[in-house]
């Protein structure tokens, strides 16, 4: 989640307990809670932790568990609340072949989201073979439907030019509309290699939201 995603050094990272049937749970920033079935925010009763790693069975369970631990839903969710959800659903390829955000952690999100109050979830991106073929052959907009969210409609007339007053070299920007004009963004990335990284995360899933120059077609 882009919101809790800010990681500390890499000492400060705590090894998880090996995979277990229940989640086990590795936090960072202040005291590290132990692995449990049922994870808490911190086991000081201090703030949560910034980052966190799960290990364990099936995508549902680990995203409820890796939430549990960053404080719940409700911590970044309140009751009315809008909230776009950010996966990568840049091709058409099929669960299995890890290219796109599992649908089960998809999923998950919009029903914590909906668990927390929300009003509204909307899950979107820009397929480059077409964003309504993304959708489908991904399988996360069926999972999204079933779990009471909607897929949102992507657009290029939504890209705004967004001032940045206190930018050193770039002042404005192209971004998208939604991005700027939901309560709540959720960043929620696949970890993959690329070509012009080794790993992409965040950074690479917010092109679609601030104005990717490449268009369907364009890449080889």
């Amino acid at each position: 989640m882009a919101s809790a995603a800010a990681a500390q050094s890499p000492s400060s990272v705590a090894k998880a307990a090996p995979p277990t049937a229940s989640p086990a749970v590795a936090a960072t920033a202040g005291a590290v809670p132990a692995a449990t079935s049922s994870p808490t925010a911190s086991a000081s009763g201090g703030p949560p932790p910034q980052l966190v790693v799960v290990r364990g069975e099936g995508p549902a369970a680990l995203t409820r568990a890796a939430v549990a631990a960053l404080g719940g839903m409700g911590a970044f969710v309140k009751p009315g609340q809008r909230v776009l959800i950010k996966p990568n659903i840049c091709v058409s390829r099929e669960p299995q072949y890890a290219a796109t955000t599992n649908p089960e952690v998809v999923a998950t999100l919009v029903t914590l989201c909906r668990e927390a109050g929300a009003a509204k979830v909307v899950v979107f991106d820009q397929g480059f073979s077409g964003v309504s073929t993304a959708y489908k052959v991904s399988g996360i907009e069926a999972a999204v439907t079933a779990a009471g969210g909607e897929m949102g409609t992507f657009s290029r007339l939504k890209y705004k030019t967004t001032p940045i007053p206190q930018g050193k070299d770039i002042k404005s920007w192209s971004i998208y509309e939604d991005a700027l004009t939901y309560d709540v963004l959720i960043n929620v990335p696949i970890a993959k290699n690329h070509d012009l990284a080794q790993l992409t995360l965040r950074v690479c899933e917010q092109i679609t939201s601030v104005g990717c120059s490449v268009l369907p077609g364009e890449l080889e």
